[in-house]
């Protein structure tokens, strides 16, 4: 049985670097600006990474991770909120 699975592509700055792999696990923050200023919260902690792969332009310049996550309904809902929400950026953990 395979799990259920979101994707994110995010820079490379956004993604620890791109320095991850199959199963690492990350905590994935959103930074969100408001009239009130910007402020940054927890989406969604310690979520299972199943694959990633890399890409760039063809001159190198812009990287980009692209991810596909382990999750259940609610955390696949939480993820997709906070990509809309604002910024996001992910945090390899120890697990």
């Amino acid at each position: 049985m395979h799990p259920d699975v979101v994707a994110l592509t995010l820079s490379e700055d956004h993604a620890v670097l791109g320095v991850l792999v199959p199963g690492d696990f990350v905590d994935i923050y959103v930074t969100e600006t408001t009239d009130d200023g910007t402020s940054t919260r927890l989406a969604a902690g310690a979520v299972y990474v199943i694959d990633v792969i890399e890409s760039g332009d063809e001159f190198g310049s812009t990287r980009s991770a692209r991810l596909l996550l382990a999750a259940d309904e609610e955390l696949a809902r939480r993820v997709i909120s906070a990509r809309h929400a604002g910024d996001l950026d992910l945090v390899r953990v120890a697990r």
